[in-house]
């Protein structure tokens, strides 16, 4: 069986891209520019803007907006136009909830599983982790963790729940992102994956439910507060 590839911090991994239409194709380097911040929470994205950026049509920019709108990325008002979404802390709750619970199914079925080579990628992706939770920056942090759920999404030998989980990631993985700026928590993060980790080692079905849930809490509680801390800077 080929060795399984697991996806980086951008939303469609380089590969499918090339089979991608030009409107998805403006969507996805859209979409990479929302995660990585270039375009912050309630941004106006202008079509006019966007086709000379990318050097399409503004009927190409509309057409990858309207996909952007259906994924949650982007909200199209009439009359005024598309932004990127900005979330309440109540919406940032609702979408960890349910992520937690899709992704510790997900990490429960893997460790019940005996996939050597999904295994071998995870300990590669936990290396990498380690090496950088206590970077200065959280962007190489960020893109191993983030692969490493990938992982365990699509190697829970379910196409319908890793379609679920996937439904979800582009709506929070800015959030996650941002929640693992601060050192202590990347440490603290890692920790979690390490633990995870050794649970599908040792195929300890409910220890790796429960770190899993543990790695998507402790994301929801730092981004509620980042989010409620900059709703009170907003108010005064």
């Amino acid at each position: 069986m080929p060795r399984r590839k697991a996806p980086g911090f951008q939303i469609v991994a380089a590969d499918t891209a090339l089979f991608l239409t030009l409107s998805e194709q403006v969507a996805k380097r859209i979409a990479d520019e929302i995660l990585n911040e270039r375009f912050p929470s309630g941004a106006r994205l202008k079509e006019v803007d966007l086709a000379t950026m990318y050097g399409v049509s503004r009927a190409s920019i509309r057409e990858a907006l309207r996909l952007l709108d259906k994924r949650g990325l982007v909200w199209i008002e009439p009359r005024r136009g598309a932004s990127v979404t900005r979330l309440s802390a109540d919406e940032v709750d609702d979408l960890y909830e349910i992520r937690a619970s899709l992704l510790a199914v997900a990490a429960r079925r893997v460790a019940a599983r005996t996939d050597p080579g999904l295994l071998d990628e995870a300990r590669v992706l936990l290396d990498q982790a380690m090496q950088h939770a206590s970077d200065a920056s959280h962007g190489k942090y960020f893109e191993a963790v983030y692969a490493l759920s990938q992982l365990i999404a699509e190697g829970a030998g379910s196409e319908r729940l890793a379609a679920l989980i996937r439904s979800f990631s582009q709506q929070v993985a800015r959030y996650t992102r941002l929640s693992l700026r601060g050192v202590e928590r990347r440490r603290k993060s890692a920790q979690s994956w390490r633990r995870l980790v050794r649970a599908i080692e040792t195929r300890d079905t409910a220890m790796a439910e429960q770190a899993m849930r543990q790695l998507v809490t402790g994301s929801q509680e730092t981004i509620r507060e980042i989010l409620r801390e900059r709703s009170r800077k907003v108010a005064a």
